[in-house]
């Protein structure tokens, strides 16, 4: 029984070793737009979740005095609004909501998805069909009246954007993980491991999970992008986050009826967010390049 036992440990061990062992040493010649990018990230990162070490400012007083005051102020360097409040600080603390969403919305779709699209590819039968048809309703749903339908009923506070980004999210995950189930059930580790007295979850959770992480990180990583836009164009319709919380939707919706006179109202949180989901998007591309085997890298 421990000889039998061998074979699939040494197949866990090599499979671990495919996705854990390669990116510790392409990390070492990481390309100049992907040490760039995540430069970007933890800047912004830093900067929203700790705003008072690099602004004395409140993001919601105003300073009437110094309204619509352009970028390149010494006191006001990224300019201000049209109430006079400063545009670098509200940039800062509204990113905090944009962060919050991205990383707790695409962690509820994918801890939903992997979980329906794992039982769905185990077990097959009506499960899977339950569950496919779930997605296929998901898809067929137009977000936009969905999140507006979920807000009118719910509010639209930051645990019902969560929710509602969350909601967006989770059929990826459920097709992705039930394609790459439907194939690794049949290997023969997987068969091994059943023969020998293995129960589904344990299958499930020790032979199939750990060869999910990769192509899991890799679309967790795209997706927080895709969650980060979804709260800004929310916040942007009016249904996401609620003033005077600074959002940077938001920011770019109130700025809007000032591009001719104040373009930098807009532009500034807009800039940031461009800034921001390139980075993201560019982590997830250099994350598939080198996690996924069937690209050959050098």
């Amino acid at each position: 029984m421990l000889a039998s036992r061998q074979p699939i440990a040494r197949l866990a061990a090599t499979s671990s070793e495919r996705w854990w062992h390669r990116p510790r040493q392409l990390i070492r010649k990481m390309p100049t737009r992907v040490i760039l990018s995540f430069v970007i990230l933890a800047v912004i990162v830093v900067g929203a979740v700790f705003p008072m070490g690099f602004t004395s400012f409140d993001p919601n007083t105003p300073t009437f005095s110094a309204r619509l005051t352009a970028p390149g102020d010494p006191t006001f360097v990224l300019g201000t609004d049209d109430l006079g409040r400063d545009l670098f600080s509200r940039v800062l603390y509204g990113g905090q909501a944009s962060l919050v969403i991205g990383v707790f919305a695409a962690s509820l779709g994918l801890v939903v998805g992997t979980a329906a699209g794992m039982v769905a590819g185990y077990f097959g039968g009506w499960l899977d069909h339950v569950i496919m048809y779930l997605v296929d309703v998901q898809l067929s749903l137009p977000f936009l009246l969905l999140a507006i339908a979920v807000a009118l009923v719910f509010g639209n506070g930051l645990l019902v954007m969560v929710v509602i980004a969350g909601l967006a999210t989770w059929p990826g995950y459920a097709r992705l993980c039930r394609g790459l189930i439907l194939s690794l059930r049949e290997y023969e580790y997987v068969t091994a491991a059943r023969s020998l007295g293995a129960g589904s979850g344990r299958i499930i959770l020790q032979h199939l999970l750990p060869a999910l992480v990769a192509p899991l990180l890799i679309f967790l990583t795209i997706n927080m992008g895709r969650v980060i836009l979804i709260e800004s164009a929310l916040s942007f319709l009016g249904i996401g986050i609620k003033p005077p919380t600074p959002s940077w939707g938001g920011m770019i919706d109130q700025g809007r009826s000032l591009l001719g006179v104040a373009w930098w109202v807009s532009t500034v949180p807009g800039v940031v967010l461009t800034l921001l989901t390139l980075a993201i998007g560019s982590i997830g591309d250099w994350l598939r390049d080198v996690l996924d085997p069937m690209l050959k890298t050098e």
